[in-house]
C-alpha cells in the first residue's frame, strides 16, 4: 500500500500550493481506515517542502515517481518517501529517503550512530541500518528485483550549529 504516489510535477504543485499535508492524511485515512497524530501531520507539511527544494532540480525527470508513507509488504513497516525512475542509462532506480524531525543530535564513539532526543529520552539510534532493513525488506517483497536503490536520511532542522561534529 502506497499512501500517495504522483510524478514529481504534481508532487511539486501539491507542495507550492500548501496542499500536500491535506492531501496525504486524506489518503492516510481513506487507505488505512484512522487517522493518525497531529505531529505527523505537522512532520508531512514541514518535510514535504525540504523535499520539494531536493527535487528543485531539473536533472530529475518531471515524470519520476514520488511515493509517500509506503507500506513494506508482510511486515508493519513504512518508507517515508521514494523517488522511482530511470537514470541516465535507463536502468531502474528507486531512491530510499527516510525523513527526521531531530532538533539536534551528537555524534558517539560508533560509526553511523548518532544519539538524538526520541521516543521520549536520548537514545542512540542507526538510521543507516534501519533504511538497511528497509531496503532487504523491500526487495525481499519483490520477485527477481533489478533495481537499483539508493539510501539516505534528510534530517530538515540539521544545523550546523545544532549538531556539532557530525
Amino acid at each position: 500500500m502506497i499512501v500517495y504516489q504522483e510524478s514529481k510535477e504534481t508532487f511539486m504543485a501539491h507542495v507550492r500550493e500548501s496542499k500536500i499535508d491535506y492531501i496525504i492524511h486524506d489518503n492516510f485515512q481513506k487507505q488505512l481506515g484512522r487517522s493518525t497524530g497531529k505531529r505527523e501531520v505537522e512532520s508531512w507539511k514541514n518535510s514535504m517542502q525540504y523535499m520539494r527544494n531536493v527535487l528543485d532540480d531539473a536533472a530529475i525527470p518531471n515524470d519520476a515517481k514520488i511515493s509517500i508513507e509506503c507500506q513494506v509488504p508482510n511486515t508493519s513497516k513504512r518508507i517515508d518517501f521514494i523517488i522511482t525512475g530511470q537514470n541516465a542509462d535507463k536502468r531502474d532506480c528507486a531512491v530510499i529517503v527516510e525523513l527526521k524531525q531531530w532538533e539536534t543530535a551528537s555524534s558517539t564513539s560508533m560509526d553511523g550512530v548518532v544519539s538524538t532526543y526520541v521516543g521520549g529520552g536520548v537514545r542512540e539510534v542507526t538510521p543507516v541500518i534501519r533504511h538497511g532493513a528497509m531496503r532487504h525488506c523491500w526487495r525481499g517483497s519483490m520477485k527477481k528485483c533489478t533495481i537499483r536503490i539508493f539510501l539516505f536520511s534528510l534530517v530538515p532542522s540539521y544545523t550546523i550549529a545544532k549538531c556539532p561534529g557530525i
